[in-house]
């Protein structure tokens, strides 16, 4: 829309008057589809004024309405009964006749009648407009129709006095005659005004979602016009429309008034007529409802039991979960056993299940309904698969106790075992008993989209689950669906789930397994596309190969897809790997710890029987993290977490390597070194890593605040307080002062990093004390909040995350945050 458009649909004339001054064009066209001309936007606007002014200045006055909901200036004056302005277009030459929009457009007396201003439609008429303009096809009527649908009984005599043809046929989509809507509308007075008149009783109605006269008002329940149309000779036979028609006695079912189902079918209404809408045959709808004295008259009418349909009626009585009428039916002779339709539809067993009604599907059971009958082609399942997929153990043993298929094979390409049902939902005690039933843990996944349990459970972060299915032998190397499958190595890598990658790796789960056909990712490529560098760098630890023929090209996908994410370290990474040599030495230089560094530990306490592969590094015997013993497994577990050989290199180990252990816990130089253009963003990661809690040798020892001895500056009870210097070396008083201050305690000035040392973290220290190089530290008492705090700048808004924006520069001590910080402020990666 224009500039000018826009002013004149607001109705400011002073606006309009300075655009034109400015060169505007008043007569730019209107956008195609559902724009307008500056003046037939000012006619919507309801300012005569303007539309006048408008017309002065060389406005068309016949410009053409856009394509769908358009209309001309006059149309738009006639739609909103402006007498006035209808006079003031018509005396400017606007064409009586002008052309709707070719969508949804009406004529000038359309709009007219439908408004019900009798003095426009005599305008309009006295210029010569045609009380008979036929409607568009897409839900149109004449100026008789419309004003009958609006139920305007003056309008409708003055257009039948005028020469309307009440007997003009409906437009073909949901079109009505006069006498249809009139009926569709229960208008007595219309009704019989119409008929009265002329109108045929029986014009066929609109192609799509057309209705007779009689149907329309059977179709409302209205018994006092169905009788008033049946006294005119309304045919109780016609057929219904050709799209999502309704016969006669399905159109009164429809309407819910059993006396008037009655009243028809004493006429001879064709009880087993039968429209092509959705809702089935007369006695299916009724079903449906669960109107159970409509059913009883159908069926007393001979109305057929077993008749096709989506559902038959006494699958549709299943759904209802209605035993009564299942009985009823049962009882007129219906199938137990009807096949389910192809689309969408149940055999009653099926219906009944998906019901969730143990005591109905009982009842069918002993009745003998068939608990193995297919399902239908199209989003089918069979009675277990959908008791599984509901989570109904209940129904589940009712079902396995009658002897179910347990491996009936999915019916349809997106379907499901009734064991890959139960691991979709998480439900171990129902997969638990369908395997002790027999179920085969390894059933081919679905075409599309299609998973093995395993592969389900891995998808699902479900650790349990998937030690429970490995347990019974599920194949981790279950190769995925055709279209956008996924292996359980796979899915696990895409969702990040660390432990559970780890868990499958430990059972031989191939690493370079291809992904699915169609729209497939291999291990690597989804965890560098969801940007999980953690598993990234796992998946490369476990000897995934990126070199040789063909290999390349899915470590180029991996790099192209991080990139395309934004994941810019994991593609650093990535080609790191790529073009690092296997056996490059880990140069001494890579050791680097700028706290801990200068205290050694004796040979003696080195922990490396149990993981050789730190033998031979020349900096060994002075690296903290590697050396300080005793350190429990579950904090440095090398061998239960990744796989070490020896000669690996720096950018294979990510014990050694940056991410994910972040400076402060692990100084190492190459290939990541922060500095001073890296920013928050791109340490945002460092949050998600789970491996950070298996290292937190410096950080996040257990080490309890009541255990600290001031006598001996040593910890209680603790098996490594030996091989922390910091804690025995620096002068640290027997006991503390509220008004000590940072240069009485030169553990602050000899140690960057503050918050990794439990001795001050629940110390008073005044807040107005904790100053460092005039740098204000937060209020808080602990300073446990804060990973590194010297040497670089605090913002005086107290807050380490809060205090940065997301492109502000971080520097390199900043990075030792734990890993609750981000939560702790509300920055999640």
């Amino acid at each position: 829309m224009t500039a000018l458009q826009t002013a004149a649909r607001k109705g400011n004339i002073e606006l309009v008057q300075l655009l034109l001054k400015a060169g505007a064009d008043v007569n730019a066209p209107a956008e195609r589809d559902t724009g307008d001309t500056a003046l037939q936007a000012a006619a919507k606007s309801g300012k005569i004024e303007l539309v006048q002014y408008l017309l002065q200045v060389g406005a068309d006055v016949n410009a053409p309405a856009s394509y769908y909901y358009g209309q001309t200036a006059l149309q738009v004056a006639a739609e909103q009964g402006d007498v006035e302005m209808v006079r003031l277009l018509l005396e400017a030459g606007a064409d009586v006749s002008g052309s709707p929009a070719y969508k949804y457009g009406r004529t000038g007396i359309q709009k007219a009648a439908t408004n019900g201003n009798i003095e426009v439609v005599q305008l309009l008429l006295g210029a010569g407009a045609d009380v008979n303009d036929m409607p568009t096809e897409d839900g149109g009527f004449t100026a008789l129709q419309a004003a009958g649908l609006r139920g305007n009984i003056n309008m409708v005599q003055f257009l039948i006095e005028v020469g309307a043809d009440i007997n003009a046929p409906p437009a073909g989509n949901a079109g009505f005659t006069a006498l249809q809507a009139a009926a569709q509308r229960d208008d007595i007075g219309m009704v019989q005004l119409l008929l009265e008149s002329g109108a045929d009783v029986n014009a066929l109605p609109a192609n799509r979602l057309g209705r007779t006269a009689l149907q329309s008002a059977a179709e409302n329940g209205k018994i006092e016009i169905v009788q008033l149309l049946l006294e005119a000779q309304a045919d109780i036979h016609a057929p219904p429309s050709d799209e999502d028609g309704l016969t006669l006695i399905e159109a009164a079912v429809s309407g819910r008034n059993v006396e008037l189902v009655k009243l028809l079918l004493d006429a001879n209404a064709d009880v087993n007529s039968s429209g092509n809408g959705y809702e089935g045959t007369a006695l299916q709808m009724a079903t449906s409802f669960e109107n159970i004295e409509m059913v009883q008259a159908l069926l007393r009418a001979g109305a057929d039991v077993n008749a096709p349909g989506r559902f038959t009626a006494l699958q549709a009585a299943a759904r209802r979960g209605n035993i009564k009428l299942v009985q009823l039916l049962l009882e007129a002779g219906a199938d137990l056993n009807a096949a389910a339709a192809d689309f969408e539809g149940q055999t009653v067993l099926q219906a009944a299940v998906q019901n969730g009604s143990v005591k109905l599907v009982q009842f069918l059971l002993e009745a003998g309904a068939d608990v193995n009958a297919p399902p239908a082609i199209i989003n089918g399942r069979t009675a277990l698969q959908k008791a599984a997929e509901q989570c109904d153990i209940e129904m589940v043993q009712l079902l396995l106790r009658s002897n179910t298929d347990v491996n009936a094979p999915p019916a349809y390409d997106k379907g499901r075992t009734a064991l890959q049902a139960a691991a979709r939902h998480g439900r171990i005690e129902i997969v638990e008993l369908l395997l002790k039933e027999g179920a085969n843990v390894n059933a081919s996944p679905a075409y599309k989209w299609g998973k093995t349990a395993l592969q389900v459970a891995a998808e699902l972060g479900n650790l349990e689950l998937v030690d429970y299915l490995l347990d019974a032998n599920a194949d981790v190397n279950m190769p995925a669906a055709h279209v956008a499958g996924v292996t359980a190595l796979q899915a696990a890598s895409i969702k990040g789930y660390f432990g559970i990658t780890l868990r499958l790796l430990k059972n031989q789960a191939d690493v370079n397994a291809p992904g699915a056909v169609e729209n497939g990712r291999t291990a690597l490529e989804g965890a560098a596309a969801h940007g999980r560098i953690d598993l990234v760098q796992l998946l490369l630890n476990a000897g995934i190969d990126i070199h040789g023929e063909g290999k390349d090209v899915h470590c180029e996908r991996a790099i192209e897809l991080a990139l395309n994410e934004g994941h810019h370290a994991i593609a650093r990474l990535l080609r790191a790997r790529r073009d690092t040599s296997r056996n490059h030495p880990i140069p001494e230089d890579h050791l680097i710890h700028p706290v801990l560094d200068e205290y050694p530990v004796p040979d003696d306490r080195l922990a490396q029987d149990s993981h050789p592969v730190l033998d031979n590094y020349p900096a060994s015997d002075d690296h903290p993290v590697l050396n300080n013993p005793p350190v429990p497994d579950g904090h440095l577990a090398l061998s239960d977490y990744f796989v070490l050989y020896d000669n690996m290199t720096l950018d294979e180990c990510p014990v050694l390597n940056n991410p994910p252990v972040p400076d402060s816990h692990l100084a190492l130089s190459d290939p990541f070194v922060p500095d001073d253009n890296m920013t928050l963003n791109e340490y945002l990661f460092l949050d998600q890593h789970r491996v950070l809690d298996e290292y937190s040798v410096l950080n996040d020892y257990p080490v309890l605040d009541d255990q600290l001895a001031q006598g001996n500056h040593l910890l209680d009870n603790h098996p490594a307080s030996d091989n922390y210097p910091v804690l025995y070396n620096p002068p640290v008083p027997d006991s503390l002062d509220d008004n000590m201050n940072l240069d009485e305690y030169p553990v602050l000035d000899q140690y960057q990093v503050l918050d990794e040392y439990p001795v001050l973290n629940n110390y008073p220290v005044p807040d107005y004390q904790l100053v460092q190089d005039h740098l204000i530290l937060d209020n808080h008492p602990a300073s446990d909040d804060y990973a590194v705090l010297n040497n670089h700048l605090v913002p005086y808004d107290h807050s380490v995350l809060g205090g940065y924006p997301a492109d502000y520069p971080v520097p390199a001590d900043h990075l030792g945050l734990e890993d609750n910080m981000f939560h702790a402020y509300g920055r999640e990666s």
